[in-house]
C-alpha cells in the first residue's frame, strides 16, 4: 500500500512528524540546576537586617555553610559554588534571616541533574520512540533517507547519554555501556541504509 507513495506525500508526512516533535519538546522543557555549576539565588526580605545561609541537606549528607547573604536594598543574594553540587539528586539549603526582634527561616531546594534538564526518563523515551518511529516508517515505505534521518535521533541520544549520563544512574560503566550500544545501533542503521541507497 505504501510502496507507491509519491514524494509530495512523503514530505507532508515528514513535516507533520517534525512539527509534532518540536511541539512535544517545547512542552516538556523545564531546566533545574546543572551539576558542578555555581548556584546564584536572590530573594527579598522587608524587615531583616541580616540573612545567612546556614546548613544544607545534600545527597552526600548534611553540610554547614554559615554564609552571609550580601544585601542590596531589600534584596539579598547568595552564591553557592559548583563544588557543592558534585552529586546528582535533591539539595535543600536553609536560610535564617534576623532583625532586632525576630528570626525567620526558610529553605531553597533544587534538583541537580547532569545536564540541567528535568530529572525525568520521559525525555530519553521521547527521543528513542520518535527515532525508532522514523526508522520503522522509513523501512516500511522503503525510503532510505527517512531511515537515516531516524538514526540521527539515535546518534543524538547516544551522545547525550555519553556526555550527561542517564537519569537516576550514577554508575559511569553502565552509562557508557548503554550509550555505546545506542551509538552502535545508530551507526548500523545509518550505514546499512546509506549502503542500500548507493547500491540501488
Amino acid at each position: 500500500m505504501y510502496k507507491n507513495i509519491d514524494k509530495q506525500m512523503k514530505m507532508k508526512l515528514f513535516l507533520v512528524l517534525f512539527f509534532s516533535i518540536m511541539i512535544i519538546s517545547c512542552a516538556s522543557a523545564y531546566i533545574p540546576h546543572k551539576q558542578y555549576t555555581t548556584f546564584d539565588y536572590s530573594f527579598t526580605s522587608n524587615n531583616a537586617t541580616q540573612c545567612n545561609l546556614t546548613t544544607g541537606n545534600t545527597p552526600y549528607g548534611a553540610i554547614t555553610l554559615n554564609q552571609i547573604a550580601t544585601k542590596n536594598g531589600q534584596t539579598y543574594n547568595i552564591s553557592i559554588g559548583g563544588d557543592y553540587f558534585t552529586s546528582i539528586g535533591s539539595y535543600c539549603f536553609n536560610l535564617v534571616c534576623t532583625d532586632s526582634l525576630s528570626t525567620q527561616t526558610g529553605s531553597v531546594c533544587r534538583e541537580v541533574t547532569p545536564s540541567g534538564f528535568t530529572n525525568s526518563i520521559s525525555f530519553y523515551l521521547l527521543i528513542l520512540i520518535l527515532s525508532l518511529g522514523l526508522i520503522i516508517f522509513g523501512i516500511f515505505i522503503k525510503d532510505a533517507p527517512i531511515t537515516i534521518l531516524g538514526s540521527f535521533g539515535l546518534y543524538f541520544l547516544s551522545f547525550y547519554i555519553l556526555f550527561y549520563g542517564l537519569v537516576g544512574m550514577k554508575d559511569n560503566i553502565y552509562t557508557w555501556a548503554i550509550g555505546l550500544i545506542v551509538l552502535g545501533l545508530a551507526f548500523y542503521v545509518s550505514a546499512k541504509s546509506s549502503y542500500e541507497l548507493i547500491v540501488d
